[in-house]
């Protein structure tokens, strides 16, 4: 990778949303955005979630779906030196008032919205010994603050369930709004939930029918009178997914139709921002309903491309058949080889159930259509290995062999693509994808790696380590610290143990801390401390330097560090009442 200082993202907080929550609620999200759900993208690998126009008041939102990893910076040729200096120059902080200053930082509301990832990384603990500070959060002064505190509490909770009463206090209706999108996106909203929220008189419409198809999604019962007086409601997006639940619970194809005249007499824009909406709705909740709707609108010739390729990207979750031969109509359509790579990432990125008795199976020729070309033309390499993975989805190629080919193309958009692909494959297709990503961080070439593929492969050996942390510890053994780039290496198998988060994942880092760069050492302690029950005073002290700023690591582990540092020094409780006592 280039020799810079950079900050690798785990891919996985990135694309599952965590990004503006220090924004006030305003106009425009879509239905991923109500849902907490930034995870799947028109551009490149992913499909749609992205409206313009969602429901309204929501683009605030992208919501807190919390991941199992807080980035770390990462320095380049120089990272050993300049981790050693900051060392130094910390080492005579006093890690109590360290630890406190962090914390408050963490829980005091910033005009840039920053406090709000160093709460996800405090949330990310699943510490139980947070639950006082997450409740004391729930009153704070402003919505953000508070939407961390009932996310925390909701991640303490057993069974993983929001606490309707605690949204109800929330006083804005668009801060509500929020939090009800984020619970949603983040699968804390069951029937028992979704059933009291939808109890209460003052929801607003978008709010409303956004309940009533998360409740069907989750198995409930919902009331279909309620459904049926949101169907001609004046927003069309409420309006449409109503019609779309509605038929789908009735098996009743006449308010779909009705709702296609009013669709038809929208302006060609307007259309297409309404249809990628119903089209993301239909596909999270399983609006089986909607197909027919979504596959006539393929017709539309007004419609931008964006559109339709939502439409089909759904049709392939909901109806995969249709979906199919709506996706092979789109190939066939248009020979340029840029718009088939854009269908092959984006079937590859239909969230289709690939293993079970349940399984979704393509056609064993499914990328065949991808093959075809004008007589003198020649097939684009990667175009054939997009094939290739398509055909395995199918049962047609051999899974384990054409991922690992897709990875050594380098292509960003392809290799995010078979991330989301690879996880609904079985256990050897995963080893051996995730291997070939191993490999690219890890191979003599990485110097030239771009960062962006940097960050797919921690995100890839992340996988590979809770599959097997033994595979990661093999890795490191190898990696042995002879000078900074073999120490950044060291860094970025530890930064993906760190996102495993894993008893085992510790245990493998904790063994190579006497072998890393002091960075590295650091990085093992903190994923150890994360599942120790006690530990060293030296290693506690420790803790105390990280949360320092002592090896310069991002502000989320440090926040990290800082809560590990008073919990391990048995002043949990202390630290507490401290960071929440008002400043003099």
């Amino acid at each position: 990778m280039p020799h810079h200082v950079t900050r690798l993202r785990s891919r996985s907080l990135a694309a599952r949303g965590e990004s503006h929550l220090g924004c006030e609620p305003n106009e425009g999200l879509g239905w991923a955005g109500i849902c907490g759900v930034a995870a799947i993208r028109v551009m490149g690998a992913r499909v749609a979630w992205v409206s313009t126009r969602l429901l309204g008041a929501m683009s605030g939102l992208s919501i807190v779906l919390a991941s199992s990893i807080v980035p770390v910076a990462l320095g380049g040729a120089v990272v050993a030196t300049l981790a050693d200096a900051c060392h130094a120059q910390y080492k005579a902080a006093a890690p109590w008032d360290a630890a406190i200053r962090e914390l408050r930082v963490a829980t005091s509301v910033a005009p840039d919205g920053s406090h709000h990832p160093r709460l996800v990384a405090l949330r990310q603990l699943r510490d139980p010994t947070l639950k006082p500070l997450f409740q004391s959060l729930v009153q704070g002064s402003h919505w953000t603050i508070q939407i961390d505190g009932i996310l925390g509490l909701a991640e303490l909770d057993p069974k993983g369930m929001v606490d309707p009463f605690l949204l109800g206090q929330l006083k804005g209706e668009n801060d509500r709004s929020t939090a009800i999108g984020a619970a949603c996106g983040l699968d804390m909203v069951g029937v028992e939930q979704a059933q009291a929220m939808l109890g209460w008189d003052d929801l607003s419409p978008r709010d409303r029918i956004l309940l009533l198809a998360e409740l069907f999604r989750r198995g409930g019962t919902p009331d279909v009178e309620r459904i049926k007086a949101l169907v001609d409601h004046r927003n069309d997006e409420v309006s449409g997914v109503a019609t779309l639940l509605l038929a789908t619970i009735t098996k009743d194809p006449a308010p779909v139709e009705k709702f296609r005249t009013r669709f038809g007499a929208l302006q060609p824009r307007d259309r297409g921002l309404v249809l990628g909406s119903l089209a993301d709705a239909a596909a999270r909740f399983r609006l089986t309903g909607g197909s027919a709707f979504l596959h006539g609108s393929l017709q539309d010739a007004t419609l931008a491309a964006e559109a339709k390729f939502a439409a089909i990207a759904s049709l392939l979750q909901v109806e995969p058949a249709l979906g199919y031969a709506d996706w092979k109509q789109a190939v066939e359509g248009d020979p340029s080889q840029a718009s088939r790579v854009r269908l092959a990432l984006l079937i590859l990125a239909s969230e289709q159930d690939m293993s079970g008795a349940s399984a979704v199976r393509l056609p064993k020729d499914a990328g065949a259509p991808l093959r075809q070309i004008a007589a003198g033309e020649t097939l684009e390499p990667l175009l054939a290995k997009l094939a290739d993975a398509i055909d395995a989805l199918g049962g047609g190629a051999d899974a384990t062999k054409a991922f690992p080919a897709l990875v050594q193309t380098r292509h960003r958009a392809a290799l995010n693509a078979t991330l989301d692909v690879v996880k609904r494959l079985g256990s050897d297709a995963q080893r051996a994808t995730y291997e070939a990503f191993a490999d690219l961080i890890t191979g003599e070439d990485r110097t030239t790696l771009p960062n962006a593929v940097g960050q797919l492969a921690v995100d890839a050996l992340s996988r590979l380590g809770a599959l097997d942390p033994a595979a990661v510890g093999v890795r490191l053994e190898k990696a042995s610290a002879r000078d900074a780039e073999d120490a950044r290496l060291q860094e970025l198998l530890l930064l993906a143990l760190l996102q495993t988060n894993t008893k085992e994942a510790a245990t493998v880092a904790m063994k190579a801390r006497p072998t890393v760069s002091r960075r590295g050492a650091a990085m093992a302690l903190l994923l150890h401390a994360r599942f120790a029950e006690r530990l060293e005073r030296s290693d506690v002290d420790e803790l105390g330097v990280i949360a320092s700023g002592g090896w310069s690591l991002d502000p989320g582990l440090e926040i990290q560090a800082a809560w590990l540092y008073a919990r391990h020094s048995g002043r949990a409780d202390e630290a507490i009442a401290t960071i929440l006592k008002p400043s003099s």
